[in-house]
Formats: C-alpha cells, structure tokens, sequence
C-alpha cells in the first residue's frame, strides 16, 4: 500500500498542464537531478536526443515504481519557455519582491520546485539561451526541468512573449556597480585566522576553512564559498586581505576561485552587501523588508492538503469507553511519552547536544535517566548539525558510560520538507524494524534549510510533516531546537511550535560565568506530565587523546550529581504521607500539633525529610480536602490543633 506522501506526490502530477502531458518530451530523474530514459535500468537521457525521452504516462509509471521524480526536457521545437525563481537561505527580501512581480506579471501557471521554497513559471515564447541573474534562470530549449505539480497559481500556459523580451532584457543588461567598501588593514593574517578559530562558530569556520562544506550541511561548493568569505569579511575591512586569507583555504585552492578573478571579486561583494544590510546598520528599513518578505513568503508557501474524515468516520463516545482506556504510557516517566512530538531546546553552550546523547542512550538501553525510569525503545538519531563534534562526544560516552551500540546514526542532509525525503526517511527506518520508536532530529532548522522560523506558513508545513512521520512510524519524535534571545520565551521562532507540542524541556546555565559548568533541564510543557520537573547536572570533560599538532582532544558527558529527580506530583504525595506520619505520632506522643506549630518544627523534621514552611502549609491544606486529617478543639487550651485520620488502604 502507498504511503500518504506516495499517493500525495503521484496525484500531484495530475495538475500538470495539458500541452505539457501531450508532448514525448519526459525523463526521471532521482535526487542528483540528472535525466535518465524511463525504462528500465535507467540509463541517462541526452537534452539533444529525442529518443531518450518518453511519454509523460511511462515517465509516471516508472518514478512511481521506484520513487523517482518527473520532468520535461525543454526544446527548440516546442513553444514553452520555464522561468525558475530559486530561494535559497541567504534570498534576500528584495529579491523575494522581484520574484513575486515576475509571478503577478506574467500570470501563468506556477508550480512550486522540489525543494518547495522555488518556483516554476511556465510560459510560451521563446529566448535565444539560457541565461541567469540574481535568482532568477530562464530557459528554452536543451535544458531538464523537474516538475512537481504542486501548484501556486493552476492556470493555462499563457502566450508570453513580449514579457519574456524584456525579463531577458534586463537580464543582460550590464548594471553598473559602485566601488566596493574598503577599508585598512588592521590585523595580521594569522591573527584573524586565530581569532576566527577560537570563536563561537569556530568548528563552523575550520570545516569551511579545510573545504569539509558537507559536514555542516552545505550542498555545493558556491555556497560553502560564500559562508566563508562572509565570515572573513567579518574580521577584516580590508578587501585584499579578505581575498588573501580566503586563497589560502583549501576552497581557494579550486580553479573556479584562482582562475576567475571575477568569481571571487563577486562573492566578496555579495558579502559586503550582507553586512550593509545587518540589522545594525539600517535597522528600521531591514525590519520593515523582513516584514514584507515575511508576508511574501506566507503567499509563496506550498498548500497542504486538507486533512479530511472520511465520510461515515464519526462517531460518539461515551465517557465511561474514554475512561476506562489505559493510562498514559512513558518513554521517561514524566518527562517523554510514549507516542507524540517533543522538543528539548536551549542556548548554544548550553550542553543541550550532550545531554539529548545521554537522554537517547538511556531510552535505548532502557537505563533510568537521572533516576528516571524509561521504556527501552529503538532510537534513530539524526545528526544535521554539528556533525564535525559528534566523534568526540560518542568515544567520551563510551569511555565513561558504556557503549553505544543501540543507536542508528543518520549524518546526511535532508529537507523534511520535501516529500520524497519524508517518504525515503520513513521507508529507511522502517526497513530496518526501528520504527515505534524515537525519531530524533537536531536541529530543526538544519532540516528545512532556509526556513523562516517566525511565520506560521514555513512552521506549520514542517510541523505537519513531523506529524506525518510520527503517525507514519509510531513512536516519538524529538526534535533539538535554539531558544530565542530572550531564554524565558522559550523556544525560538513561530509560538504556535510550542503548542504544537506535547512535550518540551529547556537546558540552560545555572550561572552566566562560562567556565561554570554546571547546568539544568527543565519539563516546561508535558500534556500530561508535571510542568516544572527540573534537575542541574554537570558538564564533566573527558580526556580522549591528542591530535597530530599533539594538542588535546577533549569532549564532555553529562554527571548526573544531583538526587533522583521526581516530578512536582510525586513530591506533593510524598510530602502529604510524610505530614500524616508526623502528626499521628505527635498525637500518640500526647501533643496537640497545628498548622502553626507544624510549621515550626521543620529543624526536627529536615533529618527525616528536606521539606519547607511552605511546603508543609500545603501538604496540611490538601490533607484537611481529603478529610485525611481532621480540626479539633478538644485541647487543654480550648486552641484548634489537628489530628490524623486512618490513611485509606492502610498505613501511609
């Protein structure tokens, strides 16, 4: 049987338009996006050879069978151009604004990309060759384009070709550019190179710096490129240094940026335009085009199919069939459910990362969890970001824990927003019996590459698909998320993600001093949990080794130093036997205790019991609701003082 993201994909293509479907001008295509025949064995189909291409029904039939895309291999003899708006991370609003006036003006049909976040405009008439400019690509003929038939506006193909003259036009129109800022030379090379090293986002420079882009989740090498003459820019206004220090990397080793001195001159200013645009620099304007791009975006968005019931599918319950379902099920009792979507989430350092590694070896292994219970489940971990640390942190888990043997790894990249990789995701944990068990992703944001995490449009998409592999898989999702700015806000980005969830617990220092390493997690959403469960822990350094340069490897594991943590439910009863026990035995004693006098007898009490005036107040609050202890004014002074009444079932 088909799964929903198979049937949806399939039916898709449905809305492709008809002058497309008619043509004998269709390929596959798998995820390196190359053209191949729709036969079997799938050889690779030529953009100038007709008798590579088939008709759209066999291009179908055969990316169905093996979960392939479809597209339309663009030619001279047919009259369609396809213009291809593409939005990446780094689009800026300006560019979302052209993009949408190039939709609203040639007012075709429209279909959004594979990655979801372009867009597809096809048109009849014609350019002379391919070109492209600042996102925008227009194509007539010798090229392969994937189609999806997620549409953004189903309309005929219309004639076009005037418009089309002059989107070209302006195209290769030369645009004269201002000189590039600069600006002296204030450090040496090896001084920024240090300083870059040693920053918050050091791991990130260094993979960049020895051209592992694809360990931090870029996809090509113009885009690895980019982030690191950024970075560059960042510690130098000198734009000879920024260029010096770049060709000493092993990116600017490559020919494309020793060869073509335009190539690197265009991606320094590319950075230079970046951070003219930082929020520090034209603060009320960027805010006001972030505004606008927002608003774009949540118009450009993929529509979801509505989730509908099928008729006959509903029915009343009564309330005794509700309650006599079994209890709430826990992976971690009172922290993680046993089915459901959470998320764990913090500031960077906050040891958030070692402390999911701890939390997903004890849900494998079914260890308790700092005295936790849990339920041994399967795990798969998918590690999208900061993959370059994740050796250091496994060999010190297992050098002070024990193995790790129970945990699959996924290290590659993936888009969840994109159905085919949902499709391929479920179909891989599947085949391998790990479903109905955790599903953890970290992070969020490295999952949907370029997302805007503040509108409901972005987030609501990525929050139903996290539901769709729930509901595909069984089990629970976890997903590793940032907190904004303002910690006590909770998690960063779009509110309607906290209220999607059913679980959430924040990591954060106990201190602001950063050699501090002690740190704490916090249950602030459980649908039926406690709220407020909390335990610190430490940061404990584990020596691993050295490195070639005979410099130490270290990594960390979480040491678990605190008492079993319990939730606030379970303190609460705990506090209540031991208040009904210490007032039986004042009354047996012959005294007559009190709220009051209970209150002030805490020094007695704490070598028995740690508990606070506060505490006790409560606990005698709600033992007097539940008639377990009872007012009398039977005393020799007439006061009211409190006796306990027989603990139902038996002694407490």
């Amino acid at each position: 049987m088909n799964s929903p993201v198979e049937n949806r994909t399939e039916t898709r293509w449905r809305n492709i338009p008809k002058e497309l479907c008619e043509r004998h001008q269709w390929c596959v295509a798998g995820e390196d996006k190359a053209p191949r025949i729709a036969t079997e064995g799938l050889p690779y189909a030529k953009s100038n050879d007709a008798s590579t291409w088939r008709t759209f029904d066999e291009a179908c039939a055969l990316a169905a069978q093996h979960g392939m895309h479809i597209g339309y291999m663009l030619h001279e003899s047919d009259p369609f151009t396809c213009i291809d708006l593409d939005v990446k991370s780094d689009t800026t609003p300006e560019q979302l604004q052209r993009f949408q006036k190039i939709v609203d003006t040639f007012d075709s049909y429209t279909e959004h990309s594979r990655s979801g976040r372009g867009l597809h405009v096809w048109v009849t008439g014609k350019v002379a060759k391919g070109m492209r400019r600042d996102g925008v690509e227009v194509y007539s003929h010798e090229r392969f384009m994937i189609c999806t038939g997620n549409t953004l506006h189903q309309k005929p193909i219309a004639p076009r070709p005037e418009f089309l003259g002059m989107l070209a036009a302006d195209i290769g129109r030369s645009e004269a550019t201002e000189p590039l800022a600069d600006g002296p030379e204030v450090e040496t090379d090896e001084a920024i190179l240090q300083r870059a090293t040693s920053a918050a986002n050091g791991a990130k420079f260094q993979a960049l710096f020895k051209s592992d882009w694809q360990a931090i989740g870029h996809e090509d090498h113009s885009k690895a490129d980019a982030q690191l003459v950024q970075i560059l820019a960042e510690y130098s206004a000198n734009n000879e240094q920024v260029k010096r220090l770049f060709l000493k990397s092993a990116l600017g080793q490559r020919d494309k940026a020793t060869k073509r001195k335009d190539y690197l001159d265009r991606t320094l200013a590319q950075a230079r335009a970046h951070q003219a645009n930082e929020p520090n620099a034209r603060h009320g304007e960027q805010i006001a085009l972030q505004l606008m791009a927002g608003e774009l975006v949540k118009r450009m968005a993929p529509k979801r199919p509505e989730r509908t019931i099928p008729v006959g599918g509903l029915r009343l319950v009564a309330a005794n069939e509700i309650a006599a379902r079994p209890p709430m099920k826990w992976l971690v009792r009172g922290v993680l459910p046993e089915k459901g979507i959470g998320a764990i989430f913090g500031q960077p350092g906050s040891g958030k990362s070692f402390l999911v590694l701890d939390l997903l070896a004890a849900v494998a292994a079914g260890c308790h969890w700092f005295g936790i219970p849990t339920k041994a489940t399967p795990v798969v971990y998918l590690t999208l970001e900061g993959q370059a640390g994740m050796p250091q942190r496994i060999n010190a888990y297992r050098t002070k824990k024990g193995p790790l043997d129970r945990i699959a790894f996924i290290e590659q990249p993936i888009d969840l927003r994109e159905p085919d990789n949902l499709k391929e995701l479920v179909n891989l944990i599947r085949s391998a019996g790990l479903n109905r068990g955790v599903v953890c992703i970290d992070t969020l944001a490295a999952s949907a590459p370029g997302i805007d995490e503040n509108t409901s449009a972005d987030m609501g998409q990525l929050i139903a698909n996290l539901q769709d592999i729930q509901t595909e898989l069984g089990g629970f999702v976890l997903v590793v998320h940032h907190s904004g700015k303002d910690e006590t806000r909770g998690l960063r980005g779009w509110s309607g993600l906290n209220g999607a969830l059913d679980c959430a617990i924040a990591v954060s220092r106990v201190s602001e001093d950063k050699r501090n390493t002690n740190r704490r997690w916090e249950v602030t959403k459980s649908k039926d949990g406690s709220d407020g469960m909390k335990t610190d822990f430490v940061l404990e350094q584990v020596f691993l080794g050295h490195d070639d340069d005979c410099q130490p490897i270290t990594s960390c594991v979480i040491s678990h130093t605190m008492e079993e943590t319990v939730s606030a439910t379970e303190i609460d009863a705990d506090d209540d036997k031991f208040i009904w026990q210490w007032v039986h035995q004042q009354v047996v004693a012959g005294n007559y205790p009190s709220k009051n006098s209970l209150k002030h007898q805490l020094s007695e009490m704490k070598p028995h019991r740690a508990i606070t005036q506060g505490r006790v107040a409560a606990s005698v609050e709600r033992l007097m609701a539940e008639s377990k202890l009872m007012k009398e004014t039977n005393s020799p002074s007439h006061n009211v003082w409190l006796r306990a009444v027989d603990w139902p079932g038996g002694d407490a």
